[in-house]
């Protein structure tokens, strides 16, 4: 079989006295026919390692040989043969020791550099998109993740629609069936384990916040799912390539980590997360088309969930499509940004002991248009760039940073400062995509909640 080498070590230390400690898998071809043999033996772990029994299963194509042993090893590990340099360890299942000899892609050694390999692979967990799915109690198979999910989806976000008004309006019989039919046609085009009625505010609207994390749920199952089986390049590189952009991390002792680090010192009061890592980041496609002639630049604080980084990564920061206008957008619909780590971070969803991703971004605010009444963004831009809500603080004017690119970063300590709207930090709103180019993206611990602003 030329390409992958069908072979695995899988290890345990939970097994009982009577289970194996270790399990060889293999795949061979009959020299001159189409046979296969799935070739599995077993043993415990000792020095060196004593092999106790062995069989074979025979396979009369190398589609169901290979299925055979994609299927041995997810029963075994509980991870997909193909997504094994991401390998997820479970609980009661086998461990998976690389082989260090062979063509395959998953054993070829990644060019990334560590901490840059090890984010790609943060980002691109099929367990995380698993859980997601299973507490969002829909499909676990993945059914939903097909070439038509953003049009199911579109059209799922109508159907909420319909039924957020039916729901707010006096209840009638027809209404009534008007509901039922609906609650049915979403669960038609969005798969789900249960099924409740749809026939509660609060209900339509957290399905209203599930159905726009699906939409980059699928393109992270899109991404996972391109890289194949063959080639001699390591998969976290394929990975990289396709994204389009360049991640470098900081040295910690380098001037550029020491000023992001003092950034977000002044606006964390908290001390709820830690720094893990600090990258720069690029992405060419920004580079060609960011409008920095407009001025008024600044680096600013992004937060989002990690599942959103995907897309981040591929296609930049977007604004949410016109049907998810009922996703919780404050002040409409618009990329939103602050110049507070506390107000950012909140929007990265990440509790107490996990990791999270935040985002600084160069933001091209040209002519500022401050206001406070909450549904402004709703109406036309017209000669503004860009929208400002001010917070009860604001950070020092007086400390900010000139970056030798010409964007500034305001890094001097917050002071009190009036609000126009009640906010607690300050907001910026852009509705253009081509005045954000990311910067910077900061791998964090989180030990502490991390308080909504």
């Amino acid at each position: 079989m030329p390409g992958i080498p069908f072979q695995a070590t899988l290890t345990s230390d939970f097994a009982e006295d009577a289970a194996p400690t270790y399990i060889k898998i293999k795949l061979i071809k009959h020299k001159r026919c189409e046979n296969y043999w799935l070739v599995k033996s077993w043993g415990r772990v000792s020095s060196p390692w004593v092999q106790e029994g062995e069989n074979c299963r025979n396979f009369g194509s190398l589609d169901d040989a290979t299925a055979g042993f994609r299927t041995f090893f997810y029963e075994k590990t509980g991870n997909k043969w193909a997504n094994r340099v991401i390998f997820d360890k479970k609980r009661d299942k086998m461990s998976y020791m690389p082989e260090e000899t062979g063509t395959d892609n998953s054993l070829a050694r990644c060019k990334l550099r560590a901490p840059v390999a090890d984010l790609i692979r943060k980002v691109f967990s099929e367990e995380f998109l698993k859980e997601r799915m299973v507490e969002f109690k829909m499909s676990a198979n993945l059914m939903m993740m097909d070439g038509n999910t953003k049009h199911r989806i579109l059209l799922a976000y109508e159907t909420l629609d319909r039924l957020r008004e039916a729901v707010e309006r006096e209840q009638t019989n027809e209404r009534k069936a008007r509901i039922e039919k609906d609650t049915a046609v979403f669960y038609d085009l969005i798969a789900h384990i249960d099924r409740p009625p749809l026939n509660t505010p609060e209900l339509i609207q957290k399905k209203t916040d599930q159905l726009a994390e699906l939409i980059e749920l699928a393109e992270l199952h899109d991404m996972m799912t391109l890289h194949g089986d063959s080639g001699p390049r390591h998969i976290l590189d394929q990975l990289y390539d396709r994204m389009g952009v360049e991640i470098i991390p900081l040295e910690r002792e380098s001037a550029e980590f020491n000023t992001v680090q003092l950034y977000m010192q002044a606006g964390h009061f908290h001390n709820s997360c830690q720094i893990l890592e600090v990258f720069s980041i690029r992405r060419p496609t920004e580079e060609r088309f960011f409008r920095h002639e407009i001025g008024n630049r600044k680096l600013l604080w992004h937060g989002s969930q990690l599942v959103n980084y995907c897309g981040i990564f591929t296609q930049g920061l977007r604004v949410a499509p016109k049907e998810a206008k009922h996703t919780g957008h404050s002040f409409g619909m618009a990329i939103y940004f602050s110049d507070s780590f506390d107000k950012s971070v909140h929007y990265c969803r990440a509790g107490p002991g996990e990791e999270a991703l935040i985002l600084l971004c160069e933001v091209a605010l040209g002519k500022i248009r401050s206001h406070g009444v909450r549904d402004y963004l709703y109406g036309s831009a017209g000669e503004f760039d860009s929208f400002f809500v001010a917070g009860t603080a604001s950070p020092d004017p007086a400390c900010d940073v000139l970056h030798n690119d010409g964007y500034i970063i305001p890094v001097g300590p917050l002071k009190s400062a009036v609000p126009l709207v009640g906010s607690l930090y300050n907001e910026y709103l852009v509705t253009q995509t081509d005045q954000v180019r990311l910067r910077y993206i900061m791998r964090l611990r989180v030990t502490e909640d991390c308080h909504p602003f």
